[in-house]
Parts: C-alpha cells; structure tokens; sequence
C-alpha cells in the first residue's frame, strides 16, 4: 500500500521500482529515528539512482479490496491497493541489501499492520558465452 504524490498509488504506472526504494528509505529513516540513534539522515541517493536504472521487465498487478474495524473510530476503515508482481532487471548490487532488509520491515501506509510486505526473488544470469563458443566456468 504505496502513496506516491500524496495519493494511494492505484495503476501500475504509479508503482515502480523508484516508489518502492523510496518508501523503504522513509520507512528506515523512521525507524533510525525512533527506534536507533536518533539521527534523521535520508539514505544515500545512489539507491534512487540505483532503482531508475533498472528495468521493468514483467508485471502483474490488481486491486485488492480490505478493511479493518478501529475500535476507537468503531467504524470500518479501507484498506485497499495493489497487490501482484513486479519484474525488474539491473545490476542489483546496491539495491540488493535494500531490498531484502524491505521483505523484514515492509513498506508504505501501513506497514504497522502487516502491509507494503514485499518478497525479492532473484533470478541467476545465464551463464556467460566464452570466446570461442564455450561457457566461462
């Protein structure tokens, strides 16, 4: 459940990868902030590079409809966004810590309850053809 812009992001062009490594770094600074040393530094902006350089590849994306009941408000609230899979390729050198920290602390509204979940599967390069036909070992 990603906001971009102020909004619930709601189309797949709204969800990219950039939006995605952007609320992990709010999401990290956050919990720097709060639950760490204190100091509220942004992470580097070679992760946004990172993420732009990537390339969307696949994506398979719906809209889920959910709702909790605030006992404080005594209504229900929404809880609504996408949901699916999101296909990238690019050196991931940088990204990859990232990422995998994100699949622990969740990103996005909500994270508290459990949203923003995200799940890295890597795939391996193929291998690389050497010269003169065969494969590098």
């Amino acid at each position: 459940r990603l906001q971009t812009g102020g909004r619930l992001a709601r189309w797949e062009a709204d969800l990219g990868l950039n939006e995605i490594v952007a609320s992990l770094s709010r999401r990290i600074t956050l919990l720097r902030y709060f639950h760490g040393d204190g100091l509220h530094a942004p992470l580097s902006p070679t992760y946004r590079r990172a993420a732009e350089a990537a390339v969307l590849t696949s994506r398979n994306l719906a809209w889920y409809t959910g709702q909790r009941y605030s006992t404080r408000q005594r209504r229900e609230i929404p809880l609504d966004g996408l949901r699916g899979r999101l296909g990238y390729e690019g050196d991931f050198g940088r990204l990859a810590p990232l990422l995998r920290l994100g699949e622990y602390i969740h990103g996005g509204k909500n994270a508290i309850l459990g949203l923003g979940r995200l799940a890295v599967e890597a795939e391996e390069a193929p291998p690389v053809p050497a010269p003169g036909g065969g494969l590098a070992s």
